[in-house]
């Protein structure tokens, strides 16, 4: 026996007001999409490479012993060999731009154009670690000379500082070929003489005039990348 207190429903007539939700479901789809397109285009790929790139080299090159192909702290003949440090400094110039610097090692002679036995080995050594970055980075050889002036008796062979510090780094171009750098990636620069307030920041002990007059007789690489 039915109930007759239950009232009959008629679905007839209802409707579902689903007019513009689709709107609001495909407006939320476009606002995350934009979202994600900004934060995408935003995060510079390219950047983050040149920054690792350079990171790479500062520390594959900071703190590095060039000992190149003889140790030169090594006992020969039972005959102590001076100690020399050949150790690194590297700073970065700008994005793209590392400065190799060596300030505690003597690359020349006084008034000479040809490496020390050392300075050439130095040269060798950083010729090694560099090939690995040869194909991203340009290398600028910059030489340096100590303040005092040229002795009329050097005239024949060069004028001034500027000039021997040129010639000077000639010969480390010639040992970085040797070691088998590209000539096309190698530049040169001459610098004259050493300022010695930049020799100052490298070291931080009191020098004689004889040791600054020593160390001034430098070379450094400048590394540049090649989109820098």
């Amino acid at each position: 026996m039915r109930n007759s207190n239950l009232k009959r429903v008629d679905f007839s007539n209802t409707h579902e007001d689903t007019e513009g939700t689709w709107a609001i479901s495909y407006g939320d789809m476009i606002t995350l999409l934009l979202s994600f397109f900004v934060i995408f285009f935003s995060f510079d790929y390219k950047k983050e490479k040149e920054v690792r790139l350079d990171n790479s080299a500062l520390g594959e090159l900071s703190g590095f012993v060039f000992k190149g192909e003889r140790d030169i702290t090594k006992v020969e003949n039972t005959v102590p060999q001076e100690i020399v440090d050949t150790s690194s400094v590297v700073k970065k110039i700008s994005d793209g731009k590392l400065m190799v610097f060596f300030p505690h090692l003597s690359f020349f002679a006084s008034a000479q154009t040809t490496l020390t036995p050392e300075g050439r080995s130095v040269v060798r050594g950083f010729a090694k670690q560099y090939m690995k970055y040869a194909g991203k980075f340009k290398v600028k050889v910059i030489a340096y000379t100590d303040s005092r002036k040229v002795r009329a008796r050097y005239h024949h062979r060069f004028k001034d500082n500027l000039e021997l510090s040129v010639l000077r780094s000639v010969d480390v171009m010639r040992t970085l070929k040797e070691s088998g750098v590209p000539g096309r990636r190698i530049e040169l620069g001459g610098h004259g003489v050493l300022n010695p307030k930049y020799l100052s920041q490298l070291i931080d002990k009191p020098l004689n005039q004889k040791e600054i007059e020593s160390i001034s007789r430098t070379v450094a690489f400048l590394l540049i990348r090649e989109d820098a």
